[in-house]
């Protein structure tokens, strides 16, 4: 814009060079109808800017490399055209943060519709944001730019890798629908299982007093009562780190969690998948039991970006009761924490899952 307003520029400036010092007044003439020109496609430039509509499409998947083609439509209501309609597109992947931007420029004929394409090839796997939030409508001189904002938004989905995984399933992790399961660290109201004893304190039942075990000690004891849990596996997308990671990093936590829940898919092993929600900064689960279940959570655990955080995935689950678990798998970029019977870390690096053995995990 800036090059077309100089050129216009020294335009009239050789007409008002040739109108001065010659002898006629066509130079004059000339100089006069550019301004009016100018003038008039500017104001219709805002006119027509606020009769267009557009939306953006997009494919549903595509695979890494892969040219991915986005296209910008434009519906023009007024009866003046558009000489031409200015979008920036912003294409960002929300699993590795990496983003992209191209500028698409059409014309929309009055009455008419116009469109324009734009190609993105992303080298990683995530779910990709693609948005516009401003259409500008160009004068034919392209010396002005009207701004209309607008919402448009579309998205696709980079397909991950399935890298090789060896699960190595120990008998009490083993999946089984007849048993019971309990927690380890949360009490409930289930008098078969009792999961620790503590000192009476004002509000327990009467009830849950042992009295027994309170004859003995000389002060009254309750019986805390075991807490039902789930007993399928939780599978943890801790998307924290200690440093900022890059985006090779991000990309292969995510393949490391798909990779490692469609194993399980393949086994027979119903589990769940958890991970938490940025944007909306509460936690996020998803159930999975079978290939289709995982294809349509996809989208949402390829969105979880990591970032630097001092709380960990699994410090967050521990004071929630929908991450009651029989067992606990927690993927992650930080070096692995101590296991523990319900409660097995692996950490993921972009070589060791992209090597020929893939991930080895006991559970």
């Amino acid at each position: 814009m800036a090059k077309n307003r100089v050129l216009f520029a020294l335009w009239l400036l050789l007409w008002l060079s040739i109108w001065l010092w010659g002898s006629g007044n066509a130079a004059g003439f000339l100089l006069l109808a550019s301004l009016l020109a100018a003038a008039l496609e500017i104001s219709l430039s805002l006119l027509v800017r606020r009769r267009i509509t557009a939306s953006l499409s997009a494919p549903v998947s595509c695979r890494k490399g892969e040219d991915l083609t986005v296209e910008l439509r434009a519906s023009n209501a007024c009866f003046f055209s558009c000489a031409g309609l200015r979008a920036v597109l912003r294409c960002r992947n929300l699993l590795t943060g990496e983003q992209w931007k191209k500028t698409l420029r059409l014309a929309v004929p009055g009455r008419g519709e116009g469109c324009a394409a734009a190609s993105f090839a992303p080298p990683r796997c995530g779910k990709l944001e693609l948005t516009v939030q401003t259409l500008t409508a160009l004068d034919i001189f392209g010396l002005w730019g009207a701004k209309q904002s607008v919402s448009l938004a579309a998205s696709a989905l980079v397909l991950p890798e399935l890298y090789p995984v060896t699960l190595s399933l120990s008998e009490h992790c083993a999946p089984d629908a007849d048993s019971a399961e309990y927690s380890m660290t949360r009490p409930g109201d289930d008098p078969s299982e009792t999961l620790g004893l503590r000192e009476y304190q004002a509000g327990d039942r009467l009830r849950s007093i042992h009295w027994k075990l309170s004859e003995k000690t000389g002060g009254l004891m309750v019986r805390q009562l075991g807490l039902p849990v789930d007993d399928t596996l939780l599978l943890v997308l801790d998307n924290s780190a200690a440093v900022p990671p890059a985006p090779a990093e991000r990309e292969a936590l995510g393949e490391a969690v798909i990779s490692v829940s469609a194993a399980l898919c393949r086994q027979g092993f119903a589990h769940r998948v958890a991970w938490l929600d940025r944007p909306g900064g509460e936690l996020a689960f998803r159930a999975v039991s079978s290939m289709d279940e995982l294809t349509a959570a996809m989208p949402d655990i390829l969105s979880a970006e990591t970032e630097v955080d001092d709380q960990d995935v699994p410090a967050r689950l521990a004071g929630c009761r929908a991450a009651d678990a029989a067992h606990m798998l927690v993927l992650t970029l930080r070096p692995a924490g101590e296991p523990s019977a319900s409660m097995t870390f692996c950490t993921v690096t972009p070589a060791a899952l992209s090597g020929k053995e893939g991930l080895t995990l006991a559970l």
